[in-house]
């Protein structure tokens, strides 16, 4: 008698999976949703304003129970006054078994950029790595110039959270800190966000 062994069970979608990425669409006066439960559980949609220099606040909400497999859609309205670029989505899902996640979806900005310089090697100096991480879906646009030269170029999509990278060479003799970058975000509706960096 041949004993077959018994197959590996599928393991289960964890606290960190049991959601979709979030895909938002802001536009005047209105932010739309949708994500996707990959367990049974309860969604809770809040629109957050965050203007730089004012105090955040809540702007709407909105939740659901969803079963596995099904999609969340939501729509949230808000004051036509306000600058739909400081709007922030946080979406939290509560699953069954209590266990939550929390996903952001942005406002329409870029994090701090971050310059990685090789230390030692054969391109100690010049190899030159950009970092910047979006908080919107869309695609971003690195740009390193080198006096008046555009060295690298670098246009890549990303969803809200994930780290654009580009990296440069530069020429023997050429300095890495008189690289001088341009970032550009362009959000999945239009919405556009620009930072300059220098290492």
């Amino acid at each position: 008698i041949k004993i077959e062994p018994a197959p590996n069970p599928k393991p289960k979608p964890g606290p960190k999976t049991s959601i979709s990425q979030p895909r938002a669409v802001v536009t005047k006066g209105k932010a739309v949703i949708t994500t996707q439960a990959k367990v049974a559980g309860t969604f809770t949609v809040v629109a957050r304003y965050l203007k730089p220099g004012k105090k955040a606040r809540v702007l709407a909400r909105c939740s659901a129970t969803r079963k596995a497999g099904r999609s969340h859609r939501c729509s949230l309205l808000y004051s036509k006054k306000l600058n739909r670029k400081y709007i922030q989505l946080v979406v939290t899902f509560t699953a069954k078994n209590g266990k939550k996640v929390v996903r952001r979806v942005g406002p329409t900005k870029l994090g701090k950029p971050r310059f990685i310089v090789a230390k030692r090697g054969a391109l100690k100096n010049r190899r030159v790595t950009l970092r910047a991480r979006t908080f919107r879906t869309g695609r971003v646009t690195l740009v390193m110039r080198y006096g008046k030269k555009t060295v690298r170029r670098c246009v890549v999509n990303r969803v809200a959270g994930q780290t654009a990278i580009c990296q440069v060479t530069l020429r023997r003799g050429q300095k890495a800190k008189s690289i001088r970058a341009t970032i550009a975000l362009r959000a999945e509706d239009g919405l556009r966000a620009i930072r300059r960096a220098r290492p």
